[in-house]
């Protein structure tokens, strides 16, 4: 090997490292820290001179290329560049972690690594969001109880008054099946010890998401139990389909009750939120009609809300994140081409995972992607009420659930061609 590939190698080497040092930088953005990314064209160099390609080689990469080509569009749309730069960065943060841990998960052994620090990531975000929030009390009892956390955590930017319990959720209910997937397949591992560890961040992380108070999570992880209830190899299918229903029509329940008695002026948490998000879908409709190739610029939408379409529901000074639809939100920070990208992300990846359900010969394949299936699935179900924006710092466990996607996919299809080459 020759020194000018050795050297090579090593840089490609330090893309993740790299990553994860910058990430600091993309999360809170400047223009000036935008500087970082300069060193992101040499790191893919030296892959491509190193054979490996300039990004990770996925199934996902036609539909990145054109969400990040919109990206370039919407700087162009954007009437204020610096709000917009934030979700504009994390998108770019995504994409870039993404093809990172892509181009890392290339073993079953690193898939396991990764796996387990997705499930352990669960747990940290459940503590983080547990002593950020910003405290609500849609239900009584459940209010209650989440006051009783002391909030250590003030003054995060962006997240001034506390984090969203709405996008809490919506973060966790990403985790909560792919943990409940590892703890189904716990007699495969070989220390005991860490069937307790994970019992328990399952506990902790769906314990949170339900002192969160978000039906629309709720609802959600019900939809997202059921996939992976019904594509788990070790999941007995009737019977779990019986409980999971008895689950949903409590949560049905509980949902009446509370609009039944909710006051009417709490913007988006009460008995008119209902109301105000089919106004909000309406408005947002209206936005894309006006500009449906460009979209209004990332983050822009609540911006342009109180001047080009004010609402009669939602008083004029409310801060509204995004569409509470993630699919319109899609396509206001990003227009039609940038919503069919975002499409085509989920489609890819429902069909990559029924692949590997469906084929995989290793159980813990079958495992992991029914757990990933019921994670998107509880996320995309959450999206259609509320949403977790392109470009949110919370949106960077999507693009990682993508990258274990496409690696248990190319992982379960290289072992089932090696199985059947040894077979012959």
């Amino acid at each position: 090997m020759t020194k000018r590939l050795r050297l090579a190698n090593w840089v490609a080497a330090a893309e993740l490292p790299y990553l994860i040092a910058i990430a600091p930088a993309l999360l809170l953005p400047t223009p000036q820290r935008l500087l970082v990314l300069v060193a992101v064209p040499i790191i893919w160099l030296a892959a491509w001179q190193s054979g490996r390609g300039w990004v990770a080689r996925t199934p996902f990469n036609v539909a990145i290329w054109l969400m990040l080509g919109m990206v370039g569009v919407s700087i162009y749309a954007t009437p204020d560049i610096r709000f917009s730069l934030g979700k504009i960065a994390g998108v770019v943060l995504g994409a870039l972690v993404f093809w990172s841990l892509s181009r890392w998960l290339t073993t079953r052994d690193r898939l396991r690594r990764g796996e387990a620090g997705f499930v352990l990531a669960g747990g940290i975000l459940a503590v983080l969001g547990l002593i950020g929030i910003e405290h609500s009390s849609k239900f009584a009892v459940l209010g209650a109880l989440g006051s009783m956390v002391p909030r250590l955590i003030h003054g995060v930017p962006g997240a001034e008054d506390g984090f969203n319990p709405n996008g809490v959720a919506g973060g966790l209910v990403l985790l909560v099946p792919v943990q409940a997937a590892r703890l189904l397949t716990a007699r495969a591992w070989l220390n005991r010890r860490l069937v307790f560890v994970q019992a328990l961040l399952l506990l902790l992380t769906s314990g949170t998401v339900l002192l969160m108070q978000s039906r629309t999570a709720w609802l959600g992880l019900v939809c997202g139990m059921v996939v992976l209830m019904l594509s788990h190899p070790r999941v007995r299918r009737r019977r779990a389909v019986l409980v999971l229903a008895a689950l949903l029509v409590i949560l049905a329940a509980a949902t009446i009750a509370r609009v039944s008695e909710a006051p009417t002026d709490e913007p988006l948490n009460s008995a008119v939120s209902v109301a105000q998000r089919v106004e909000l879908w309406s408005k947002g409709i209206d936005a894309i009609r006006d500009s449906p190739i460009t979209g209004t610029g990332m983050n822009m939408f609540r911006r342009l809300i109180p001047v080009q379409y004010p609402t009669f529901l939602i008083a004029p000074d409310f801060d509204v994140a995004h569409a509470h639809n993630h699919l319109l939100q899609a396509a206001l920070d990003l227009g039609l081409p940038g919503l069919i990208s975002y499409l085509a992300l989920w489609l890819i990846a429902g069909g990559l995972l029924f692949q590997v359900v469906r084929q995989a010969a290793d159980p813990e394949d079958q495992s992991l992607a029914a757990g990933l299936a019921g994670g998107l699935t509880a996320s995309f179900v959450f999206g259609l009420a509320d949403a977790i924006a392109l470009g949110a710092k919370i949106g960077l466990l999507f693009w990682i659930t993508l990258a274990l996607v496409a690696a248990a996919h190319r992982i379960a299809a290289l072992r089932d061609g090696s199985s059947a080459r040894s077979a012959i």
